[in-house]
């Protein structure tokens, strides 16, 4: 079904969808939002908190990053290649302990951070160096740490990334 078609009313809705496209999913999912529902995005992107602030009230936003490796199997399918973590915070005054609580119990180790936004960058220079150097060396992210250089690069652009965040 498309988000439109979605009824009911939701204590927490998880948002998976890519930073370009969450404006969108926010307005076509806006008729099952109430002022108790709880929007967590897990999408990784910078500036995802900005756009849900547009929707919904600051209390309601939960924002997390996510460390899971995976490789593309076929496309809409995927396999985990390793352990990985979330970190979660809330960004106003939401109650995250529930939420992380239901998330453990599924596997997903899961932590509250105190500062989920240094957690997305972090995950953003990972992802801005590793994503392209592996798909160029036609390699997954444990091939590419075996490589020569590789981790050499890698740490010489975050460096470049750090000097721009800070």
């Amino acid at each position: 079904m498309t988000a439109k078609e979605i009824d009911g009313k939701f204590d927490l809705i998880i948002l998976l969808t890519k930073t370009p496209q969450l404006d969108m999913m926010l307005t076509d999912i806006k008729h099952i939002i109430t002022k108790n529902t709880n929007l967590l995005v897990l999408s990784n992107g910078l500036g995802n908190i900005e756009v849900m602030e547009k929707h919904v009230n600051r209390n309601q936003i939960l924002a997390g990053v996510t460390l899971w490796t995976s490789e593309l199997i076929n496309p809409g399918e995927i396999r985990v290649t390793g352990t990985g973590s979330i970190k979660l915070q809330a960004i106003g005054e939401a109650n995250a302990k529930p939420i992380v609580s239901a998330l453990n119990k599924a596997g997903l180790n899961v932590t509250l951070s105190q500062n989920v936004i240094e957690a997305i960058w972090h995950k953003a220079g990972i992802n801005s160096v590793l994503n392209p150097l592996t798909v160029l060396l036609d390699a997954n992210i444990a091939e590419f740490g075996m490589a020569g250089n590789g981790m050499d690069l890698s740490l010489n652009i975050l460096d470049e990334i750090k000097k721009l965040v800070s």
